[in-house]
């Protein structure tokens, strides 16, 4: 039995100091419920490791793609 499934896009930006900041749901999710939770989870991240550019840290945006399977 196939369980069904989606795909959610999420947008957040990892600060220079390894900080997830701006996170938002871009597509893929239509229940309100599943948005909070995901923006939720990643506001609750620990620290990344940031993005360098000639050697110094950078703030950089990550668009992450989220596979849920419903039951």
């Amino acid at each position: 039995v196939e369980v069904p499934s989606s795909t959610i896009y999420l947008t957040f930006v990892v600060r220079d100091d390894g900080v997830v900041c701006d996170p938002q749901v871009v597509a893929g999710a239509d229940c309100e419920q599943a948005r909070e939770r995901l923006i939720s989870m990643l506001k609750s991240m620990p620290l990344w490791e940031p993005g360098r550019q000639r050697g110094k840290p950078v703030n950089v945006r990550y668009t992450l793609p989220v596979r849920i399977h419903w039951k």
